[in-house]
């Protein structure tokens, strides 16, 4: 997991108490306090951790497993590598470094307040309230596209372009970035009811052990890097959506379109709930006389269903993209594309991205004819041509590849989502008032 180098001074902050309880129950002529029958109140503040994070799919390998049909036993017939080029495989499309980047919940500080009364000498009740606040880090999308660009910057037609860019786009780029993103803030607030067993009653030094039973109530503050997301992908021009496994392996999602414009069906959407937690506690309250004690406790939370409750509450953050953790996202390049959604750039062939002639008898494709002659030659590349496919009376560009060049632009996206356990760890200290 991702370590937060602004978590060392609260790892420090526990130490030094940790040492401080220590010393005094040494050091101190403080005598024992008997809780019998008292009241007590205080607060406290620590660390949480969520130790559940999601994991990563970018190595995700799905290829023949060989003769003995198991993994990694390098028998005849399995296939190990995403470099082979077999179509009998798919390889998640992002870098195998980035299994190390998972979405999880920031680790941050805890704050509670607790009432208790003593009931015998070693055992009280304990009703406790706490607070957390922190954000949901490295929800991952990665895109991967092949675009048109011309490796010539002297093309003569950067004269008459309108955007300053070249006209003949004779070559293929691959173009990679990672966006991950924090899909929202959640705050925890646990409302607890402990038991509380109290060890050497005799010392000003009492370890204690609690178990317990609470509701956390949650609230999710959704970014607005989500809407921003499921716009972009709205507006992408999409030729196939799959799950995690592709076209091959997993499951299409949603129609398929050649003319790039499959809608897109699997937004977005990040949840969180409340429901019903038991917890466990251990650690040691220190008097310093009969009213005041420091305490030193670590406690693990929970947060699941309770098998009693009846309710169908996951107790989790649920990061979905229409019911899928993950999707694959497949079409045309967004490069291709102006903001309005007509398109930027043509290709020679006259095949999809380009939008069909509506005056065409047989329902073809406009293509890079920008004399309109109905032959896409040099000329229409000339520093004197307007350049206008589609007749729509803006300047268009157009993919006009170079002899050897293979492929065609394509865009992938891929999002991964998934769901994140609230349970969670606290190590922390604070102050007691008996009376």
């Amino acid at each position: 997991m991702t370590r937060y180098g602004s978590l060392r001074a609260p790892w420090l902050g526990v130490w030094a108490v940790t040492a401080l309880l220590a010393f005094l129950a040494f050091a101190s002529p403080a005598s024992a306090e008997d809780i019998k029958g008292k009241f007590y109140v205080g607060g406290g503040i620590g660390l949480l951790t969520t130790p559940d994070y999601v994991r990563n799919n970018a190595a995700l390998i799905v290829a023949p497993l060989g003769n003995d049909g198991a993994p990694f036993t390098g028998d005849k017939g399995e296939e190990v590598s995403c470099a082979s080029g077999r179509v009998d495989v798919f390889c998640d499309p992002r870098p195998d470094d980035l299994i190390a980047r998972e979405t999880q919940l920031e680790q941050g500080f805890h704050g509670n307040l607790r009432f208790g009364y003593g009931l015998t000498s070693t055992l009280a009740v304990e009703l406790s309230a706490g607070y957390y606040k922190g954000s949901i880090h490295n929800l991952d999308v990665y895109t991967t596209k092949i675009v048109p660009f011309s490796a010539n910057p002297l093309d003569p037609c950067l004269m008459v372009d309108p955007n300053g860019e070249a006209c003949n786009l004779r070559n293929l780029k691959k173009v990679d970035f990672k966006q991950p993103m924090s899909p929202g803030e959640v705050t925890e607030m646990p409302i607890e009811l402990n038991a509380v067993m109290r060890f050497r009653k005799d010392s000003n030094l009492n370890p204690y052990l609690g178990a317990g039973v609470g509701y956390l109530m949650t609230n999710l503050n959704v970014d607005e890097s989500v809407a921003k997301l499921n716009k972009r992908f709205s507006k992408l021009h999409l030729q196939n959506t799959t799950d995690e496994f592709g076209p091959n392996f997993g499951r299409v999602l949603g129609p398929v379109d050649n003319n790039g414009n499959a809608p897109f069906t699997h937004p977005l959407k990040v949840t969180i709930d409340d429901g019903f937690q038991w917890q466990i506690m251990g650690g040691a309250d220190y008097f310093i006389n009969d009213r005041i004690s420091f305490h030193f406790e670590a406690k693990y939370v929970i947060a699941k269903v309770l098998p009693w409750s009846g309710s169908d509450n996951t107790h989790q953050i649920i990061m979905s993209f229409g019911g899928e953790d993950q999707i694959d996202l497949t079409g045309f390049p967004e490069d291709m594309f102006r903001k309005d959604g007509s398109v930027r750039i043509f290709v020679k062939s006259g095949t999809a991205p380009n939008p069909i002639d509506p005056n065409s008898p047989n329902m073809a494709r406009f293509n890079c004819d920008s004399n309109h002659d109905g032959v896409v030659t040099d000329a229409d590349f000339g520093s004197n041509t307007l350049r206008d496919f589609d007749h729509n009376g803006i300047p268009d560009l157009c993919f006009n590849p170079a002899p050897g060049v293979i492929g065609s632009p394509t865009q992938t996206v891929v999002a991964q989502g998934g769901s994140i356990d609230l349970t969670n760890y606290t190590f922390g200290f604070g102050i007691k008032f008996h009376f």
